[in-house]
């Protein structure tokens, strides 16, 4: 009798997230991960493969900066299951980085002006640095974006 019982709870415990499914697709496994809709670094938008298109639409493999400005970093993002999202802001070059973490409520459409941002001031040093920033969702979920940027004493210097 006792393994009667089980084997039903068993059967019910198997089939019932299919029963669900079935009724309107409503019900769903898992958690997805979150999607990055922008990602612009000093007004350049920089697309999932790495290449920035600049204001006039030319494309590039890397941003060009001046040393000792400040830069606006932005990430827009938005998460399929409206989950709290993580933006983990990374600056590397040589091995180094320093880095900053916000959090902000994921929505369905994303504003630019309530994405969390992040203002780097470029170091005096020329250099090739990588703006990166990682966005979860506290469930798994994680999504990334990297920039290329050259820090040059001249603008557009290689």
């Amino acid at each position: 009798m006792q393994v009667a019982r089980w084997c039903g709870l068993l059967c019910l415990c198997a089939l019932a997230p299919l029963c669900m499914a079935g009724c309107g697709g409503a019900w769903r496994w898992g958690n997805d991960a979150p999607e990055i809709t922008r990602f612009t670094v000093n007004g350049e938008a920089v697309d999932a493969a790495g290449q920035v298109t600049g204001p006039g639409g030319a494309a590039a493999t890397a941003i060009s900066l001046l040393p000792g400005h400040d830069i606006l970093c932005a990430c827009e993002a938005r998460d399929p299951n409206g989950d709290v999202l993580t933006y983990h802001w990374t600056i590397s070059a040589s091995g180094t980085s320093e880095g900053q973490t916000t959090t902000a409520q994921a929505s369905e459409e994303p504003a630019p002006d309530a994405q969390p941002t992040f203002v780097w001031k470029t170091p005096s040093t020329e250099s090739t640095y990588f703006v990166s920033c990682a966005v979860t969702d506290g469930r798994g979920g994680l999504a990334t974006r990297t920039a290329r940027t050259r820090v040059a004493r001249e603008a557009g210097s290689p």
